[in-house]
């Protein structure tokens, strides 16, 4: 745990660096991202490798888990680790007791770094079951656990999700006896022990199908999908148990269109409230919507927003995010123009959290077709991050980052060797702003490979500019023993400057050696009993910046000489009959003298 302590708290500090470069460096921020590494799989039967789902540990170890096809044993479930760099750390392969179909949907990090998998997986004469796996970091296989419905037929997870305390929470469609196709979610501890297990028949007693599921810092569980009504076709059905697995609350949304309506996304925040995106038919006049739904903690629906995108065709919201101010981020696909070619835009929009939309963004790639988004990901600065397949020369990866205003700051895409079809299935995001996706891509007869690419923030610190130096002029000749320094000020917060002046042009004999000055000037000052310039002398002279963003480079080198101190004597004069006791001269050169002195360049003083 020590080292984990010591991660969050860079990353922490890394943060909080940020944060202060952009409240108070009046220097613009640079940074950029770069394809840091891809890695490819493909399985021991050379056939269809189909990555599903992403996620990374706080160290930025990698997994994936998909569908791989093993030859004589079908599909199988195909777990990946790569570290940090994208080196492969280990493979295990899942073949159910039927040999047959396994099918994995999800995948989740513990804090301790284990490895949730959850699918579906064929069983002994049971079809498709239920199927969670967990790996400990070194992946080996901890536990397995099935669930086969009441009606014995195909049942399989569609999503899952982990609390802070191990438990692990998924749902997906079941068949019943005389119910059809019913959401069930279970929970189970970290030791595989199931908690609780429920099932959800829609009012229509008909398909239940595809649900996602959330879950909140105390434990409450949310679960949305689509689900038949009576007379309304298929609504979009909201369900929240808590920690127990005791029903709270059921809601349903049945669009104006009075015809199928999905929720195919959802997030929880960690005051209760609940947010949901999916399609929603909303009649002839605008066919197929994205809708985003807000309830509070007790199911009462805060708000709703529909989107109806730019040709009033179909559009349809697939992915849903929340950030820590209480902002939501839909993605999903749009369509650009109405048939007989439909041709989507991938299409993301920012609501804040009383439903106004802050702004949309649509994506159309280069070969201006169709371009699907399927993910959408915040980071703690309220970067967006977006993926999807986009046509280019053929289908390829495009993800692509948002900052909080929905400028677009980057797009990344990949197409494979076989320069044909890459779909990305899934996205995760880490503390530090990289991005990972995973998916298939077409190799080189290799068919569909899994695919995975971490791409990698960088962020530039802006360089602290370099003084120009004004006076004395270079070269200049015959100066004063006390004289004034003074070069440009450099632009940015917190700037203070560092001054040398030197009797070697190395700077190894300085006589001037100032730091953290506040002004870009500084006054070499003179006194008879330790002058800090000496008359007729060569001197090298330069200077720098330092900020909080650390210290710049000095600036070029000039050089003056100083005179003799005056360029004519001065003599005592006595003054009437008096006879003087002393004389005494201040700021002069030599002092003692006998009989000729020069002054400085402060003042006289005379004592009779």
């Amino acid at each position: 745990m020590k080292n984990i302590n010591t991660l969050y708290k860079f990353k922490k500090s890394y943060l909080v660096l940020i944060v202060v470069l952009m409240l108070f460096s009046s220097i613009p921020l640079n940074s950029q991202v770069t394809q840091q590494w891809v890695q490819r799989y493909d399985g021991t039967g050379n056939g269809e490798d189909l990555a599903r789902s992403i996620a990374v540990d706080d160290q930025g170890s990698v997994y994936v888990t998909g569908i791989s096809f093993g030859g004589g044993t079908s599909q199988d479930i195909i777990t990946i680790k790569y570290n940090s760099t994208g080196v492969q750390q280990w493979v295990q392969s899942y073949n159910g007791p039927g040999n047959s179909d396994d099918i994995a949907s999800s995948i989740a990090i513990d804090g301790e770094r284990n490895v949730y998998v959850s699918g579906s997986s064929t069983g002994n004469g049971t079809l498709g079951d239920y199927i969670t796996i967990k790996y400990n970091t070194a992946g080996v296989q901890q536990w397995v656990k099935w669930y086969n419905g009441t009606g014995n037929s195909g049942d399989g997870v569609t999503s899952m999700v982990l609390d802070g305390f191990g438990n692990v929470y998924i749902t997906g469609y079941s068949y019943g006896i005389t119910t059809g196709k019913d959401f069930v979610t279970i929970k189970y501890n970290s030791a595989g022990t199931v908690l609780w297990v429920q099932r959800y028949d829609g009012l229509g007693r008909s398909s239940d199908n595809l649900p996602s599921i959330a879950v909140n810092s105390s434990g409450n569980v949310f679960v949305t999908g689509r689900s038949t009504g009576i007379g309304t076709m298929e609504d979009c059905a909201t369900i929240m148990y808590n920690s127990s697995g005791v029903q709270q609350w059921v809601q349903r949304y049945n669009g104006p269109g009075n015809d199928d309506d999905a929720g195919n996304s959802i997030a929880a925040d960690n005051s209760g409230n609940v947010y949901v995106t999916g399609r929603s038919w909303g009649g002839n006049s605008t066919f197929d919507d994205y809708i985003t739904i807000k309830y509070n903690s007790a199911g009462v629906q805060k708000w709703i927003q529909r989107y109806n995108g730019t040709s009033t065709g179909f559009d349809y919201a697939t992915s849903i995010a929340i950030d820590g101010s209480g902002n939501i981020y839909v993605t999903g696909y749009s369509e650009k123009n109405t048939g007989p070619i439909y041709e989507y835009d991938y299409t993301t929009i920012k609501y804040d959290s009383t439903g106004n939309q802050k702004w949309m963004q649509r994506y159309d790639g280069p070969g201006k077709k169709e371009d699907y988004a399927y993910s959408v990901k915040v980071d703690r600065l309220g970067n967006v991050y977006v993926t999807g397949n986009s046509w280019g020369n053929d289908e390829d990866y495009a993800t692509i980052k948002y900052d909080s205003t929905g400028a677009q700051k980057w797009v990344q895409r990949y197409s494979g060797p076989g320069n044909s079809t890459d779909i990305p299935r899934s996205l995760a995001v880490d503390d530090f702003g990289n991005a990972y996706v995973t998916g298939s891509s077409n190799g080189s007869g290799t068919g569909n490979d899994y695919f995975t690419v971490k791409y990698q923030f960088q962020l530039y610190l802006p360089t602290i500019g370099i003084p120009q130096l004004i006076s004395p002029p270079n070269y200049s000749a015959n100066l004063p023993l006390s004289l004034t320094l003074d070069w440009s000020s450099i632009q940015g917060s917190f700037v203070n400057y560092d001054v040398q002046v030197s009797t070697t042009s190395d700077f190894t004999s300085t006589v001037v050696n100032r730091s953290n000055l506040s002004t870009s000037q500084y006054l070499v000052p003179y006194s008879d009993r330790n002058p800090v310039l000496q008359p007729n002398t060569k001197y090298y002279w330069r200077a720098r910046a330092r900020s909080f963003l650390g210290t710049g480079a000095w600036s070029e080198v000039w050089v003056f000489n100083t005179g003799s101190g005056s360029s004519a004597p001065t003599g005592i004069t006595q003054i009437g009959s008096e006879i003087p006791v002393e004389y005494k001269l201040y700021n002069n050169y030599p002092n003692p003298f006998n009989p000729v002195t020069f002054s400085g360049s402060i003042f006289l003083r005379i004592i009779l």
